[in-house]
């Protein structure tokens, strides 16, 4: 057997996912608006996907998108959906609801066909 710690969580990293990101804050929301990326950082994690997909589409959220899509989060939850299509004014957003984590963002310009695949659940964000 070679040597190893006989505690080998010493060598790797507790609670990291290489999987997950959280954006970073740049808003470019002005006056009441912040930026979708000051939003989400403290309370929804978000893909390197989704992350590189708002950044492209310039998406930006303001707090009043943000708390309601917190409510249908909470209120799709309650239903037992774990991998739900938000749908909150012009944006199409894949979450991940039992870990609250944003997987993609889909602008309205930039839905095509319109058909998203392995959710189990639907919410709109009114």
């Amino acid at each position: 057997m070679p040597n190893r710690p006989a505690d080998d969580t010493a060598i790797r990293p507790q609670n990291v996912d290489p999987h997950r990101t959280h954006v970073p804050s740049r808003g470019r929301g002005g006056g009441s608006r912040e930026g979708f990326r000051e939003i989400l950082e403290g309370e929804l994690k978000v893909t390197i996907h989704a992350r590189e997909r708002m950044n492209k589409d310039g998406v930006d959220m303001s707090r009043d998108q943000e708390d309601r899509m917190q409510v249908a989060l909470d209120r799709v939850a309650k239903r037992g959906g774990r991998q739900s299509l938000v749908l909150l004014d012009d944006l199409a957003m894949i979450v991940n609801v039992e870990s609250r984590t944003l997987i993609t963002v889909v602008p309205g310009e930039r839905r095509g066909e319109g058909v998203f695949t392995d959710i189990d659940s639907a919410v709109i964000a009114d």
